[in-house]
């Protein structure tokens, strides 16, 4: 008997969003397992839970989005402003894809608690790409004190943009214009805005932005 040949993690993924649009009642790695016909072991050298999946799905999600724009040879000379805009076009772009699986799932994540766990991998490779792009100066900074504040400033800037990505997304969710058009022109303005508070605005002021777009925004979702 031929071996089988085993699943990859992208092709758990695919099956794992099948399965949450198509199935019904408790959801288990065991029927998970048994639907893509897989050992439920095979399942658990990939994941340790359905929750691993659903983080990983979002987390992949960007992850694409950051390797098909870095791969643009134009994309070193970009402005701030442009990598940002690329980033989160590309992004919305993959989400259209496979938008009745990621409105699944923010339906059942409410709140913010919920959303933290759901996100917390693609907050963080989210918040490592932001810093790369703001990064370039880093080597001129000079004594301690400069430095700390330079941290600071950064993680200000990081938290900013991750609390935008939250807001769009729930712009996202609820937009019924055609082709999502109203989400594109969300996306030009709030970067715009962003990028004119990051190089304008003090730190204290971006933090601000930050705390009340997560706060009152995803608290609404």
């Amino acid at each position: 008997m031929a071996k089988k040949k085993a699943i990859s993690e992208d092709g758990l993924l695919t099956a794992y969003m099948e399965y949450v649009l198509e199935g019904e009642g408790e959801r288990n790695v065991y029927k998970f397992s048994k639907s893509v016909g897989v050992p439920e072991a095979e399942f658990y050298q990939h994941f340790g839970s359905l929750e691993s999946v659903e983080r990983r799905v979002w987390d992949k999600l960007i992850e694409n989005a950051i390797n098909t724009v870095i791969a643009d040879k134009r994309y070193g000379a970009f402005s701030h402003s442009d990598k940002i805009l690329s980033l989160l076009f590309t992004f919305f772009e993959n989400c259209t894809l496979n938008r009745s699986y990621l409105l699944q799932s923010m339906k059942e994540n409410p709140g913010v608690k919920a959303r933290f766990d759901l996100w917390r991998l693609m907050r963080s490779r989210f918040r490592k790409h932001v810093e790369q792009v703001f990064s370039k100066d880093e080597q001129a900074v000079g004594g301690r004190v400069e430095k700390e504040v330079k941290r600071v400033q950064k993680r200000g800037i990081e938290e900013g943009l991750w609390a935008q990505l939250v807001f769009l997304l729930d712009f996202w969710k609820n937009d019924d214009s055609k082709g999502f058009e109203k989400t594109d022109a969300a996306i030009e303005k709030t970067v715009k805005v962003a990028i004119n508070l990051i190089d304008t605005t003090p730190l204290e002021s971006i933090l601000d932005l930050g705390k009340f777009l997560w706060k009152e925004r995803v608290a609404k979702a």
